[in-house]
């Protein structure tokens, strides 16, 4: 039995012994930007009944670890890896395993910088778009997640 070789396989090696510093933490942001807000409007049109509940089961995971911040930083990039999931695209799917540690990383260190409310607020927001099936909804609400999440950021790491 040989293991395939594989970049991600590689890289997921490595990442545990990185701690994001600002500006990786802001690529991180970036590279999130770029691909959640479209993966959201993918995952409304075609979520199935079995993803929705998995969002919902992760959302009260998140609500009953809301004073516990690396549980809660575990689900929130559960929410977000069900998320990609719901949008049945495999390459969207493989590329998110492939960072999957970075993306851990990055979430822990947004979750001990700002809290759990926000994310609370927008993940039951998304919830609802993707329930409703409104993917230029899910796509707004996503769009200004990230982009209050990268502005909070911004301002902790200005003071």
């Amino acid at each position: 039995y040989v293991k395939e070789f594989t970049p991600g396989v590689y890289m997921n090696s490595l990442i545990p012994l990185c701690v994001l510093d600002p500006v990786d933490l802001m690529e991180v942001m970036e590279y999130r930007k770029i691909t959640e807000i479209e993966t959201s409007g993918l995952a409304a049109e075609r979520a199935t009944q079995a993803d929705i509940e998995e969002l919902q089961e992760i959302y009260a995971r998140m609500q009953a670890s809301i004073d516990d911040i690396s549980a809660f930083a575990a689900e929130d990039l559960n929410f977000h890896l069900a998320m990609a999931k719901a949008s049945k695209n495999s390459l969207i799917i493989k590329v998110n395993q492939i960072v999957k540690n970075i993306l851990s990383v990055s979430m822990s260190d947004i979750v001990s910088s700002l809290g759990t409310h926000m994310g609370l607020y927008y993940h039951k927001q998304l919830i609802d778009a993707v329930i409703r099936r409104d993917p230029e909804l899910a796509k707004k609400i996503m769009a200004e997640h990230i982009e209050i999440t990268i502005e909070s950021l911004q301002g902790r790491f200005m003071s």
